[in-house]
């Protein structure tokens, strides 16, 4: 249950990199580990969600913000608010595909070795470094800094490129993966949700500034 409070507040579990905070009408659930990725509810209705940035280099090379293991982060207060900060490399996204021949020999090795536990843990491990693990380092660094004082939430990004190569492409993501999940029984509104297309600086910088209030009246005022 989403609940309202008078004073800023966060709530983070070290163990997942997850973090919990609001104020007022504003609850939005975090994490550090991934990019900083976010869903912000304006009590039980989605505000906004951010699963970060995704572009492409001018070398072709495809990059996203929300990879597993891709960012570090601190929590503290500051003056009246309390500030998240998250700081990460852009990663490449599997874009890997099994084979129809690989596929079979899989379900074959399942067949016969399937019922053994030795056998399923190697194929999860397998799968994990394949799919999930292990990506590319790209040359474009992320920061995300999220305020949470009296007035609302604010949250500001910074995108830039280190290496030779320009940023080519560049959006703002509401649903993006860059791993193999299982979403098939899982809609979300986000789903449907467009992204935002970001204008860079010379292809070599970005940067945007959210602001949400905490309070908004019946008549959409704040």
């Amino acid at each position: 249950k989403l609940t309202e409070s008078n004073e800023p507040w966060v709530h983070y579990y070290p163990n997942a990199k997850l973090w919990r905070g609001g104020m007022g009408q504003l609850t939005c659930f975090g994490s550090i580990s991934k990019g900083g990725t976010f869903k912000l509810f304006r009590r039980d209705r989605l505000e906004c969600s951010d699963t970060g940035y995704a572009g492409q280099l001018n070398d072709g090379r495809i990059f996203c913000q929300n990879m597993p293991c891709s960012s570090t982060g601190v929590i503290h207060e500051q003056d009246d608010c309390i500030v998240v900060e998250v700081q990460g490399t852009a990663r490449e996204p599997s874009r890997s595909h099994m084979t129809l021949i690989s596929m079979l020999g899989l379900r074959v090795l399942c067949l016969m070795f399937g019922h053994f536990a030795w056998f399923s843990h190697t194929v999860r491990t397998l799968m994990q470094r394949v799919l999930i693990y292990h990506k590319r380092d790209v040359p474009v660094t992320v920061e995300r800094t999220v305020r949470i004082n009296t007035t609302g939430i604010t949250v500001t990004d910074k995108v830039r490129c280190t290496g030779r190569q320009n940023i080519e492409k560049l959006f703002c993501t509401p649903d993006y993966t860059g791993i193999h999940v299982v979403t098939s029984n899982a809609f979300q509104q986000a789903n449907l949700l467009e992204w935002t297309e970001c204008s860079t600086i010379d292809g070599r910088e970005f940067r945007q500034e959210r602001f949400f209030p905490a309070q908004i009246t019946s008549d959409g005022t704040k």
